[in-house]
């Protein structure tokens, strides 16, 4: 049973007052809130039962953490219909928004800063991964800011720390065997999601973003670290690497099969790898963009061992 869920349908209109609609999801609809208590403001998640049926996994997932970088329920309200999830609100923005105007293609993000901003999306996921889920679903609009991001400076490491959160947890999948494989040398591609054999799951996400395992219904706490590759080829480049101009309705399959194709490339010949935008960034920094984005997840380091990779370039490179 979901925390609060006892609750009538009236019950959050005695705690909030719900006001215009401040963004949008595949998994829900968003809404400013107002506690009766305190007057501060919370985000409301307002999730229609019909529309979301993992809406208790969700919830569930997404509470088993609490850490400032993640956005973690509040309380839970449940309707026969509907399910409202208070958060924090977030003044700072999404990070989408931020990259657009902020990216080392543009010359306005310096690649130090561009480390320090997937080092703190590192530490997000890397606080899923241990509490045993995969997000599924990173990419730049499931970023936002605390509070908006300073100028960016020489002290921008400083200033981001806990200021970049990561939200929306609809497509978060549980662990169902094994744990979170910290080194490379425990993760074991056939166990840290699913039996062998079993049927592929239904796995959500975003086209642009989605790994090539997750295509195929298998997903992993690698999975996510792909997906964090394409953000840091955007902060490089100042483009996705898989975007294809095409009818909206077929796009999603359209950009399915050239994921597909990319990723059966050996990493010399493929896209992301071959890329003259790349060439902004040092080979340290290149090589880490690889690993994450390697078509086989046991080959790519985990969160862990990625930050510690990114704290090495800049305590040696900087």
């Amino acid at each position: 049973m979901l925390a609060n869920s006892n609750r009538h349908a009236e019950d959050i209109s005695k705690f909030y007052d719900m006001g215009d609609r401040i963004g949008h999801g595949t998994f829900g609809i968003c809404h400013r809130g107002i506690s009766k208590k305190d007057l501060n403001e919370y985000c409301i998640k307002q999730i229609k039962k019909g529309t979301q049926t993992q809406y208790k996994r969700e919830v569930v997932l997404a509470s088993r953490v609490d850490h400032p970088s993640i956005c973690s329920p509040k309380s839970v309200f449940e309707t026969q219909d509907e399910v409202f999830v208070v958060t924090d609100f977030y003044r700072g923005g999404e990070l989408f928004d931020f990259i657009a105007d902020h990216n080392m293609f543009l010359g306005t993000l310096s690649e130090f800063n561009a480390l320090c901003l997937a080092r703190e999306m590192l530490v997000a996921l890397e606080v899923c991964h241990k509490a045993e889920f995969a997000h599924l679903d990173v990419k730049p609009e499931n970023f936002v800011f605390r509070v908006p991001p300073a100028q960016v400076e020489d002290d921008f490491r400083n200033k981001l720390a806990g200021n970049l959160i990561l939200i929306d947890f609809g497509a978060a999948q549980p662990f169902r065997l094994k744990g979170y494989a910290s080194r490379s040398s425990q993760y074991d591609k056939d166990m840290d999601d699913y039996m062998p054999g079993e049927a592929a799951t239904i796995l959500g996400g975003t086209a642009s973003y989605v790994s090539p395992e997750v295509l195929h219904g298998r997903f992993s706490s690698r999975s996510d670290l792909w997906s964090l590759g394409v953000t840091l080829f955007i902060m490089i480049a100042g483009r996705r690497p898989f975007d294809i101009d095409s009818n909206p309705n077929i796009f999603e399959k359209e950009v399915k099969l050239k994921i597909t194709e990319e990723a059966a490339l050996p990493l010399g010949l493929s896209l992301y790898s071959t890329c003259e935008e790349l060439g902004l960034a040092k080979s340290s920094t290149i090589s880490l963009l690889l690993n994450m984005m390697h078509p086989e997840p046991n080959l790519r380091n985990s969160a862990t061992e990625l930050i510690e990779m990114i704290d090495d370039i800049l305590e040696n490179e900087y």
